[in-house]
């Protein structure tokens, strides 16, 4: 696909028969938009820095982050997952 291309769309015409003496059939179209994912998320924020009690309760939110993507439909929804990095620093 050329990259300048933002979608496609194509139709196609979909043909069923039966078996039957005379022959009877229907047709139907179908539409299929191809959308491209021509962009890449990026996070709000570089890095994030948050401090917080040795007493905080499991279970409740300390952070907000965020993404975003300039793609249009399912592309430019973004999902976020994590990877828990345990690193002790002694000050």
């Amino acid at each position: 696909m050329p990259f300048h291309i933002k979608h496609y769309i194509f139709q196609i015409r979909v043909l069923a028969s039966d078996g039957g003496v005379p022959r009877k059939t229907d047709t139907t179209v179908v539409k299929v938009n191809v959308d491209r994912n021509l962009n890449t998320p990026h996070m709000t924020k570089d890095e994030y820095l948050v401090n917080i009690l040795e007493t905080q309760h499991l279970g409740v939110p300390f952070i907000q982050v965020g993404a975003t993507d300039d793609d249009q439909k399912v592309s430019s929804i973004c999902y976020l997952s994590y990877k828990y990095l345990f690193n002790i620093i002694q000050i």
